[in-house]
């Protein structure tokens, strides 16, 4: 990603003061753990410079990981709104589907800077101490509102391989503006987006949101015996999603 002029201003002028949570976010300088938010500004990339990042031998194993099938794939969830990680970041992708609006969803890549693009950022770390829950409302209406007022352009929701925050952040607009459960969301994003896996918290979050809204939900956490260790678990991954069941329990377990 090339960096951007550090005179330009961006989307946070625009914004509207309901948003008073996410636009707070974009002055912090700590995620919640301590972690330094990455303060820096980059542009798109193109093809060549996708590939140029690919083939840089200082690249890190996991973030090269990211950059190649399945992770590199953007990946539409509804009409306009699609979910990425570091590898949709291009002026190709970008141009292909008119995406205006960026949610990224980490703490160390840097923020996008394009003069026609808003971009924001949810800088909570990927781990089961991470609190989406309360970005959830800002994010949701903040997508909302920027379809409704431009109804030719696209939002992407992205974090670093596009599998677990902005995965997460994209349901819980669907859970508000969907009307989906949980549950629902869940089986969407995983046909479109088979390799996507929330942790255990988020999917908590979820829960918590769509009660929410709703003054009750369909799903919850429940708390089963394995090996003599106990595993919190989604009541629906048994049935729906059974990759994500063996995968708990190995985490949980240390097995």
């Amino acid at each position: 990603m090339k960096r951007a002029p550090p005179h330009q201003t961006y989307g946070m002028n625009k914004a509207n003061e309901k948003f008073l949570i996410l636009m707070a976010a974009q002055r912090l300088i700590r995620t919640d753990n301590g972690e330094e938010i990455n303060k820096s500004q980059a542009r798109l990339m193109d093809n060549k410079g996708l590939e140029r990042m690919k083939n840089d031998k200082n690249l890190s194993i996991e973030r090269r990981l990211v950059l190649m099938l399945p992770f590199s794939n953007v990946s539409k969830v509804v009409d306009r709104v699609y979910l990425g990680g570091l590898a949709a970041l291009t002026v190709e992708i970008f141009l292909l589907h008119s995406i205006k609006l960026v949610i990224n969803a980490t703490h160390d890549l840097p923020l996008l800077k394009e003069s026609d693009v808003e971009s924001y950022r949810v800088p909570v770390n990927d781990e089961i101490t991470g609190d989406l829950l309360m970005y959830f409302d800002d994010v949701s209406d903040m997508i909302h509102e920027f379809l409704q007022k431009n109804p030719t352009d696209s939002a992407i929701v992205h974090c670093m391989a596009g599998v677990c925050r902005s995965a997460t952040l994209i349901m819980a607009y669907l859970i508000k503006y969907h009307k989906m459960t949980t549950r629902d969301s869940f089986k969407l994003i995983k046909t479109i987006r088979p390799f996507v896996r929330p942790n255990i918290a988020f999917v908590g979050q979820l829960m918590a949101f769509e009660e929410k809204l709703n003054d009750y939900c369909t799903t919850k956490i429940t708390k089963i015996y394995f090996d003599n260790s106990l595993v919190r678990m989604p009541n629906f991954y048994e049935t729906d999603h059974p990759d994500l069941y063996k995968l708990e329990i190995r985490k949980q377990t240390g097995s």
